[in-house]
This record gives C-alpha cells, structure tokens and sequence, in this order.
C-alpha cells in the first residue's frame, strides 16, 4: 500500500490543475492495450474514476469499513482499539458502509479536485492514524473523495482474474459482456506473473503475449 503523505500529496498536488487527465496505474497492473485510445473512451469530467465495477456488481466486493478494518488488522491494531475505530468512523462518515473504490487504478481531471484535497486527506488521516498506523491510502480517500468517485469499466481496468478462459464469459451479475479486452489488468501484488511463484502461474501472462 501506499502511504496519503506520498500518494495523496503526490496525485492531487495542485499543479497538476494544468493539466486536462491524469491517470494512475499501481505498479502491479499490465498494460494490455493503447491508453490513449482506452482513456478517450473512457474519460467522464467532474468524476474520479477508480477500480471498483467488481465491488458495485454482483456484491462481489468490500466495504470502505471492511477495508479499513482489514488493514487496521495486518497493521497490528490490537482489537479493542479497532472496534472503537470503526466505531468512531462510521460515526463521522455514516458511508463507510458503502462499496470502496481501489486506488490501483484512477482517471481524473486534476481541476475537478478541490484545492483543499490534501489537506482534507491528511486532517482525515491524523483524526485515525490509531486505525491505520501505516497511513495506507485508499481507505482515506474513500472517506474524503467518495461523492467524487465513479466505476472505471471493466474494458478499462479489471482485476485480473476476471479477466482470464475461465472468467471471460457473459456474467450479468459481474455485468461481463465476456468479449471485453480491459487496457489494465490488476494483478494485486503477489499474484503478478513476474513474480516468482509455481511453474503454471505465468499462463495468464503468456496467453496475453
């Protein structure tokens, strides 16, 4: 994960206001296809677009509350003070039972970002730094930005197991067309086929070669 002292200040800096788009990719995503022609088709003004059609079709994602709590626990947030937390954030943000966005993938127009954004992530990030300890990222900007965000398509962005022989069939629960060719596949860190890993793990990566 990425902290919102690097990623927040980083991605919502206002000079990037001069800008028209700008799109972010995590570093564990392959590039399948022309981006320009993928962002062109892609780009919707006023909203933030971020992975996360698995999580708004079918309930096959988590809540921006399950989020927070799964990383408060791989953080080594003792129980106690996670109950209070969670507590204490559904409080002041009655949404966090919604759908969360990932941040692994976000197109957006930069002048569409208020100029107090980071200021906003960071007062938000400091109020629970008890709950997340390592100031993980996208939990944050789900609190502060959610009103913003949007569904990127799956043509687009997907995470990368529904995008494989298996997966790649008509699904309306996952609203799949199953002929979709996404310009970014998610691969979630450890699944990436560049890693090392059992001899059959790169078969995705290859059959996209």
């Amino acid at each position: 994960g990425y902290s919102v002292v690097d990623n927040g200040e980083g991605l919502f800096w206002t000079e990037f206001q001069h800008w028209e788009r700008l799109l972010y990719i995590d570093t564990d995503c392959l590039i399948q296809r022309d981006l320009h022609q993928a962002v062109a088709e892609t780009f919707q003004p006023g909203k933030i677009l971020m992975e996360g059609s698995q999580a708004l079709e079918g309930g096959l994602g988590t809540t921006i509350l399950a989020d927070w709590e799964h990383f408060a626990g791989i953080s080594g947030v003792d129980a106690g003070t996670r109950a209070a937390g969670l507590a204490r954030l559904r409080e002041r943000f009655p949404h966090v039972d919604r759908p969360l966005f990932a941040s692994s993938a976000m197109l957006f127009n930069p002048a569409d970002v208020p100029d107090d954004t980071v200021e906003r992530l960071l007062e938000a990030d400091a109020e629970f730094a008890d709950l997340n300890p390592r100031g993980y990222d996208q939990q944050v900007m789900n609190l502060v930005l959610y009103e913003r965000m949007a569904a990127l398509p799956k043509a687009f962005a997907t995470w990368f197991a529904f995008d494989t022989i298996g997966h790649r069939v008509q699904s309306d629960a996952r609203g799949w067309r199953g002929d979709e060719f996404p310009a970014i596949s998610h691969y979630w860190g450890s699944f990436a086929p560049w890693l090392e890993k059992a001899p059959d793990a790169g078969a995705h990566f290859n059959e996209r070669l």
